[in-house]
């Protein structure tokens, strides 16, 4: 059986593999179920959705499935992720539905599941694809109808306001980069809440531009507005709000491994562990070490980050995509909130940086319709004589979760021997591959 769940939840092209009518349909049956043998009943389900033009349809068509069951479903509007899990864990809600593909285009979308405390498990996904790829349902006449929930938003400002002091950004000018995505309204609204003066762009969605050249895949943006409106600040989303990379005013980029860098700086992390991905660079790790922190590394994806949190009581986690988990707060990666409390703490701890020094980190991909095990011949023989070139450095080669594409990274001590390695290992595997 083929899990039906990838890396963050499930995605797709539209009209393609679960993400067609007819599958949607099916899916939303299956979810429904589950949610009934797992959950106690009345089941409340908040939904929300980013800027994606295919959003409405997943909406309606998951809706008729899911409301032939006992579930009381919540239509939250354009929301950021973060806050679905964020409303989800403090409010009366059993489930929360995310439609939303994060950094991907617009012609892929997604559907992602989070519980109370947590993104639905390992052996949810699996439940639910059992019953998504072998039950048959039957329609029925919908038991509700979804419901509005408009103060989803407002809710989330309260919670974010009872994190910081009024006005901390009074003085402050900052460039948000929304990526015509979720963010849009909201993290405008927060920032000057605080007391900044905020330059906004890419926050013009129209259902097909979201994550196209801007947000925080695509930094020049965001660096090069900082550098024209001469702020203090510049913060680029992804679409569904859940990463976040940061600029200061000379242009530097702060990703996710030197944001969390600087958040083991504030009162509350300094002596909690930190965990980190596999590919998290080195420098962290020597850094962390120096400051004699613990730090854990996880597999890719912020649920595993949050496994890994909790199994060994960190409250810090995250990854270099700006994913960064704050425990207290909420176990989903929060664009919004990280920008804040990486901005706050910055000012009170007098940060200087940089902090670490990067190893040179070099990543590709390779397109694949085929998914070979990669421990056998020859692909092991190919990846292990690369790896013993570096030496410091590490070599990760690992399917995508959300794409058909083989991802490389290459981690080295200087940057032509990154370069060089990453070009030559492609270069062998996609001859075979």
């Amino acid at each position: 059986m083929k899990n039906i769940f990838g890396t963050d939840g499930i995605r797709d092209k539209i009209d393609h593999g679960p993400l067609t009518t007819e599958n949607l349909t099916q899916l939303g049956h299956a979810i429904g179920q589950w949610a009934v043998n797992n959950l106690e009943k009345p089941i409340k389900v908040l939904i929300g959705y980013d800027t994606r033009s295919s959003c409405s349809l997943i909406l309606d068509t998951l809706s008729k499935s899911l409301l032939q069951y006992p579930i009381e479903l919540f239509d939250g509007k354009v929301v950021p992720t973060p806050v679905i899990c964020k409303l989800v864990k403090e409010e009366e809600f059993d489930l929360g539905i995310i439609i939303s593909a994060s950094h991907n285009l617009a012609e892929y979308n997604g559907i992602k599941i989070v519980k109370k405390h947590a993104k639905i498990s390992a052996f949810a996904e699996s439940a639910i694809t059992q019953l998504y790829q072998h039950e048959k349902f039957d329609d029925h006449i919908p038991k509700n109808t979804i419901q509005s929930y408009d103060q989803a938003n407002q809710l989330y400002q309260i919670f974010i306001t009872a994190w910081f002091e009024a006005s901390f950004l009074e003085g402050k000018k900052v460039v948000l980069d929304c990526a015509h995505g979720a963010t849009y309204k909201l993290a405008p609204k927060i920032f000057e809440h605080f007391g900044a003066q905020v330059v906004t762009i890419n926050n013009h969605p129209d259902g097909h531009n979201i994550n196209l050249q801007c947000g925080s895949t695509c930094p020049k943006n965001i660096t090069d507005a900082v550098l024209t409106h001469q702020a203090d600040w510049g913060v680029s989303f992804d679409g569904d709000g859940d990463r976040v990379i940061i600029i200061d005013k000379d242009g530097h980029n702060y990703d996710g491994d030197e944001i969390l860098g600087v958040l083991t700086q504030h009162h509350l992390f300094k002596k909690s562990p930190v965990v980190g991905t596999i590919m998290s660079n080195q420098g962290l790790g020597q850094y962390l070490q120096e400051k004699n922190k613990i730090f854990f590394r996880a597999s890719v994806g912020d649920k595993h980050v949050f496994q890994m949190m909790e199994q060994y009581h960190a409250m810090l986690g995250g990854e270099p995509s700006g994913h960064i988990i704050v425990e207290p707060f909420s176990y989903s990666g929060d664009g919004i909130f990280t920008a804040l409390l990486f901005i706050d703490t910055f000012i009170k701890e007098h940060i200087h940086t940089p902090l670490f020094k990067k190893f040179a980190q070099v990543s590709t991909h390779i397109n694949i319709t085929t998914k070979h095990d990669l421990k056998t011949e020859p692909y092991a023989t190919i990846i292990k004589k690369y790896e013993t070139q570096l030496n410091p450095g590490r070599l990760i080669v690992r399917y995508s979760g959300t794409e058909p594409i083989l991802r490389i990274m290459v981690e080295a001590d200087n940057q032509s021997t990154a370069t060089t390695i990453t070009h030559q290992l492609k270069h062998e595997l996609a001859s075979i591959l």
